[in-house]
């Protein structure tokens, strides 16, 4: 397991190096996307959210005490 993390490690840093020695100048940040990537931020955020809120609870509930007639509900 070690050798491959070092195998991948290696290929991913050889292949960021050449990337960047490709690149005369650094990218300029220019703002044609900034609409989207906000979307592409607040989407994966609300979509967390939804699913957050309904596991909290139910794991809040998992803690509360058993009611006293629990043992007769099962029989």
């Amino acid at each position: 397991m070690f050798g491959v993390s070092l195998l991948v490690l290696y290929l991913c840093s050889g292949v960021v190096f050449r990337f960047v020695a490709c690149q005369p100048e650094p990218w300029e940040n220019d703002h044609k996307f900034t609409f989207i990537e906000i979307i592409l931020t607040v989407i994966p955020v609300l979509i967390l959210v939804v699913i957050a809120v309904p596991s909290i609870s139910l794991t809040a509930r998992q803690f509360e005490p058993a009611p006293e007639d629990a043992a007769d509900r099962q029989k």
